[in-house]
């Protein structure tokens, strides 16, 4: 902060300054409260949402449509209600497969496992960090639509049907709702992500 005020000296900006931190420092534990307030609100109404499940659309691809995401054991407290937006989209993709390390398999929650029987898909590979919910995907089935998404996030139930919209058979791109530009350095390598 300070560094975005170095053309301004002197006393005022000072005074601003040492107020900014001073505030700051009393937020941040109504932001924590705040935050986890959130946090619970988004559980009950994903929970709500599941129990009032609506019929799913078919999706009109040439090609079988596949959600891939990976987990670890940190991230297994809220990997049921992420899944069960995945489970619940508008448009029903052919599988929702979980991609685990062998060794987090036994570690899985009681809620995460009861999702089999709602259309998830366990599977083990190798561990190879994110790269867990491409790459063995990619390698099973090979013709399908892969949509990978991530074990941390709340997904809207528009987002398969929206990445669906996005495609066109006669573009070579691949759609998506966030994307980086990769930034170059001066010896033309990938540039670190934080300045993409």
């Amino acid at each position: 902060m300070r560094n975005a005020f170095r053309c301004f000296r002197g006393p005022v900006m000072e005074s601003v300054l040492r107020f900014y931190y001073r505030t700051r420092s009393l937020l941040r534990p109504l932001r924590a409260a705040w935050r986890l307030a959130h946090a619970l609100l988004l559980l009950k109404l994903v929970d709500r949402r599941w129990r009032r499940r609506r019929p799913q659309a078919r999706h009109a691809l040439p090609a079988p449509l596949i959600v891939s995401l990976t987990s670890y054991p940190p991230r297994f407290h809220c990997l049921a209600s992420s899944l069960k937006c995945l489970l619940m989209q508008s448009v029903q993709p052919d599988l929702v497969v979980l991609w685990l390390a062998p060794d987090d398999r036994n570690l899985l929650p009681a809620n995460v496992l009861a999702l089999q029987g709602a259309g998830l898909c366990i599977e083990t590979c190798a561990d190879t960090g994110p790269y867990k919910k491409l790459v063995p995907a990619r390698e099973r089935w090979r013709n399908a639509f892969i949509a990978t998404a991530d074990d941390d996030v709340f997904y809207p139930h528009t987002w398969l049907a929206e990445l669906i919209a996005g495609w066109a058979p006669e573009r070579l791109e691949i759609p998506c709702h966030r994307a980086h530009a990769m930034t170059l350095s001066g010896d033309r390598t990938p540039a670190p992500y934080a300045h993409w």
